[in-house]
């Protein structure tokens, strides 16, 4: 009681310590978030210590888009990724030719401009410049346009960025060349890979495949596992992924949408027919404006085909829905075409086992045709079941579909007649040629798309909105979309998991900002409305799983076959390590799913080993053992295997000029892989740490 008491008596000291406690806290969020306001976000990122300023990388990515306007979300991202990648690149770089004392002085870069040793990727700037004026590469030109380029600051500004790129470019090559030049293979090494390459073993091996014992047999454990993910964490160990399920509502135009844009389509039908020059007018009335251009029928949108042979001059058809966009049609003109172009429907008879049989049955169908329903044998004896439930109808037919005598036989029929049976390439043809004309068509378009009203767009987020209150009630999204009734309202889910590197949803067009409030948030929260691409979305977090190695649920597909394999490999080794013998008495001890086989002419560089497959580690093994000697049971990639050398045929001395060419070889092949190698393995040990999705999460307003 006497604590009570003290605490009865002090209670307005612990509650004065309370509000300063709970101030404290308030005030330390509160200046936390006006030092996001006004000291921005943190640095994209640092390497080697360096901090990259996130303004300024946005400033460069800002630059790399303008220069390729157009661009969806995700090809948007890889830009920023390159740039980002660039700038990384550039500080590594700038501290090793540093260290290396490489320096490209003003003289030097004047003269990969102007002089005698032009830099590739000046050659490559001025290119087109060079090759519009239709002559080479001239320095002098370049020297001209340098001057020009100092005439205004943006120019300027333009220049100076390139100058950079090629002095850092030449100081690069150089940099690279001199760590490749340091390589050169040895006779030695030479002598050695020709002996690799020449020395041979013909060898018999007992084999027991892991394929000869039931999956049943063995358990692989969430231990082993854990296990098998520990001793290869540098292979497995994964950055923190994120699993969203979400839904979407897409922005599409709705029936009132549909009819709106037919009107106003409509609308114009007379003033297009009455207009005397159709470029202007379909310069201002549609985004396809006119050229003069006589078509082939068969090359006119398939909806208009027939009323365009009909048509006279001038004459307007439509609006016809083509693709999401209402169109009209004005036949311009017409003239001759080269060849005429037919309309056909036909029956196809297939060879099958019997030609002969094929070709009567084809006699007797068009014989029925010629003067009955030819739709109704289409529908009921053709092999084409792409056309028979149209009649058999190919439209507008494009030479070179069913081979010479198909077309032949089309060409040298009149309209309404029907022919056959021709044979094609698949069976024998009873063609019936509905329509000819022998005219190309010149035809002008006015066309609208349909696009979704701002009522349709106010209706779908309101849809939307409707949705997260129904997630919020329920909490889980797929009750959510159940209780909601939808039709078309599905569930999707992240596959795979979204990283901070994520550009892109799959399924959505686009999606970063969503990637970056899931990857913030926490499990079970519930998205804002997204609007992406043509989607409003909403989302809720159903799983976290943090930077390191990937739970024995997520890991079990990749690693469970290799780790079942341990085990057979373990059963087969217990067996076979108490027989004795030859290979065949080992094998036929061993029972069923043993086998004994030879291999000849294995050689060291062998890609693999007849019967057993690319098995490096059993080529090693070979040339371990020497010549008679058979080996204890080995474990491979598919099976256990026992080993024995029946011959081995040794390499002769190879000549000076065959161990100079290879030695070339050699060093040509090395110094290639370590100009691929330097770069990236400077950014290993660079230190690198991209802090791009935190500054982008915060510019978004989520910490």
């Amino acid at each position: 009681m006497s604590v009570l008491s003290r605490i009865r008596n002090n209670i307005g000291l612990i509650a004065i310590v309370i509000f300063i406690a709970l101030m404290g806290f308030i005030l330390t969020d509160f200046l936390s978030g006006l030092n996001n306001i006004f000291g921005g976000p943190p640095e994209a990122g640092t390497v080697a210590g360096r901090p990259i300023p996130f303004q300024e990388y946005q400033e460069r990515t800002s630059l790399a888009l303008q220069r390729s306007p157009g661009l969806n979300e995700a090809m948007e991202g890889q830009i920023r990724d390159d740039v980002w990648t660039q700038m990384v690149q550039e500080v590594i770089l700038d501290q090793e030719f540093k260290k290396a004392g490489i320096e490209i002085s003003p003289e030097e870069l004047y003269d990969m401009f102007t002089g005698t040793n032009i830099s590739p990727a000046v050659r490559q700037y001025f290119q087109p410049l060079f090759e519009q004026q239709g002559r080479p590469f001239d320095p002098e030109t370049v020297k001209r346009y340098l001057e020009m380029a100092q005439e205004n600051e943006e120019s300027r500004k333009e220049f100076r960025e390139f100058e950079e790129y090629v002095a850092r470019d030449r100081a690069q090559r150089r940099y690279l060349g001199m760590i490749q030049a340091a390589f050169t293979a040895s006779d030695a090494a030479a002598r050695r890979r020709s002996a690799d390459q020449s020395r041979s073993a013909s060898i018999t091996y007992l084999a027991v495949n892991y394929s000869q014992i039931a999956d049943s047999l063995v358990k692989v454990s969430d231990d082993d596992i854990r296990r098998y993910l520990r001793e290869h964490e540098d292979e497995f160990k994964q950055d923190a992924q994120t699993t969203v399920r979400f839904v979407k509502f897409s922005l599409r135009p709705d029936a009132g949408d549909t009819a709106k844009t037919f009107g106003n389509v409509q609308k114009l039908r007379a003033s297009f027919a009455a207009a005397q020059n159709d470029s202007i007018y379909t310069s201002n009335k549609s985004s396809t404006p006119y050229s003069k251009s006589f078509r082939q029928i068969f090359e006119l949108p398939e909806g208009v085909r027939d009323s365009i042979v009909r048509a006279s001059e001038k004459s307007v058809i439509g609006p016809v829905l083509d693709r999401g966009t209402f169109k009209l049609f004005k036949l311009v003109g017409t003239q001759p075409a080269s060849e005429a172009a037919a309309k056909v429907a036909h029956i196809l008879i297939p060879f099958g086992a019997d030609s002969a049989t094929a070709k009567t049955k084809a006699g007797s169908l068009a014989a029925q045709a010629r003067g009955g329903d030819f739709a109704q044998l289409a529908l009921d004896n053709s092999d084409d079941f792409n056309t028979r439930s149209k009649g058999g109808v190919l439209g507008w037919y494009r030479k070179g579909t069913f081979g010479t005598a198909f077309d032949k036989a089309v060409e040298n029929a009149s309209a309404g007649s029907v022919v056959g049976p021709v044979r094609g390439p698949g069976g024998y043809h009873i063609i019936r040629v509905i329509d000819k004309t022998s005219l190309t068509f010149d035809v002008a378009e006015v066309e609208q798309e349909i696009s979704y009203s701002s009522s349709t767009r106010d209706s779908i987020y309101g849809l939307a909105n409707l949705f997260v209150d129904k997630l919020m009630q329920t909490k889980d999204i797929n009750l959510a979309a159940e209780q909601m009734n939808m039709p078309g309202l599905n569930v999707f889910e992240t596959t795979p998991p979204v990283t901070a590197k994520s550009r892109t949803v799959t399924g959505l067009q686009g999606g970063r900002e969503l990637v970056l409030w899931a990857i913030n948030s926490d499990e079970k929260e519930i998205s804002k409305v997204f609007n992406i691409g043509t989607d409003y979305v909403v989302a809720q977090v159903v799983k976290q799983q943090p930077e390191g190695l990937p739970s024995p649920e997520d890991a079990r597909e990749q690693v469970e076959v290799k780790l079942l394999n341990e085990k057979k490999a373990e059963l087969i080794l217990s067996k076979l390590s108490g027989l004795s013998g030859d290979l065949n008495a080992m094998s036929s001890a061993y029972g069923p799913g043993a086998f004994v086989n030879t291999a000849q002419n294995v050689t060291f560089e062998s890609p693999s080993i007849p019967g057993i497959g690319a098995d490096k580690f059993l080529i090693g093994r070979v040339f371990g053992l020497g010549q008679g000697v058979t080996s204890k049971p080995i474990k491979g990639l598919n099976g256990v295997y026992v080993i024995q050398v029946s011959s081995v045929t040794e390499a002769s001395e190879p000549a000076p000029e065959a161990v100079a060419t290879l030695k070339s070889s050699m060093t040509s092949t090395m110094q290639g892989i370590l100009g691929s190698k330097i770069t990236p393995a400077l950014e290993e040990i660079g230190d690198v740490e991209d802090n791009r999705a935190k500054a982008e999460a915060m510019s978004y307003g989520y910490r």
